[in-house]
């Protein structure tokens, strides 16, 4: 995986390596110490579900004697996914890593900046690019069919999410 200060750098710049692979699934990861409890678990990302943006930490106001008063911030990392994922996977699913709708449900309800893990996640894009932060905003569960418990039931849960930490 790549670090995520290389990979802001190529997004901003509007470039990644021509050998760059290119994954259908993102990869959650939590930051738990003890390494043999980290949970890490692939997501399919629907077509044209991939929202990436940039975020800048901007004021703009008028003063008293009508000129502009610009505060310039930060610039942060952000996508939104549309993630389609089932209730229960198949024991095959199960040991490549992927994750069902109670593993996403997991990652979001990761919500103590202090605990172990934390809240801060891990998720690993479909560049193979890492980006540390959080998830945020609303979980809410859209059913593709009648079907809503067992390996046939599939849903569509989109997700966002935001970098940590400011880009270069």
């Amino acid at each position: 995986m790549t670090d995520s200060s290389e990979s802001n750098n190529a997004y901003l710049k509007g470039t990644y390596p021509v050998s760059t692979p290119v994954y259908n699934f993102i990869v959650l990861t939590d930051d738990n110490s003890v390494p043999e409890a980290v949970v890490s678990r692939k997501f399919t990302v629907v077509q044209g579900g991939y929202n990436p943006s940039l975020d800048k930490s901007t004021t703009l106001d008028t003063t008293i004697d009508g000129k502009r008063d610009i505060t310039m911030g930060s610039v942060f990392w952000s996508a939104r996914y549309q993630i389609r994922l089932r209730d229960e996977l198949t024991s095959e699913e199960t040991a490549a890593d992927w994750g069902n709708r109670l593993d996403l449900e997991y990652f979001y309800k990761l919500n103590n900046p202090n605990g172990d893990p934390s809240n801060l996640i891990t998720v690993t894009d479909h560049y193979g690019v890492d980006h540390t932060g959080y998830l945020i905003g609303s979980h809410q569960e859209q059913p593709l069919t009648t079907v809503i418990h067992g390996n046939q039931a599939n849903f569509i849960i989109n997700i966002e999410f935001h970098e940590k930490v400011a880009v270069a």
